[in-house]
């Protein structure tokens, strides 16, 4: 088994480098593995005091998502961008939001 990368500072500029599938590796993980590489480049955004304001505004309309999607989607919202997600059902419950998900053909 491999060992873990540590984790990254929030303001760090390192990013781990991906490994190539193995032989015999599912055709899934060679999409996977592409898809992510690219999210290697991409600026982590911090939750600040807008986002908090946009999270506390959607809690209190009961909306049924994840204290941590709707962090990420507060974060989105309060940018006025969009959220690349596989989890389409339940940032789509997030009013306002755009998702989008680039893995579907």
């Amino acid at each position: 088994m491999a060992p873990r990368a540590a984790p990254l500072a929030a303001n760090s500029t390192h990013r781990p480098a991906l490994q190539p599938a193995r032989p015999g590796a599912l055709p899934w993980h060679d999409r996977t593995l592409t898809v992510l590489s690219n999210f290697c480049e991409a600026q982590v955004l911090p939750f600040d005091v807008a986002a908090a304001g946009v999270f506390d505004d959607t809690r209190s309309r009961k909306v049924r998502v994840g204290a941590m999607d709707l962090r990420i989607a507060s974060i989105a919202l309060s940018r006025d961008m969009s959220v690349l997600s596989w989890n389409l059902v339940d940032f789509g419950r997030v009013p306002g939001l755009m998702v989008e998900d680039w893995t579907l053909p």
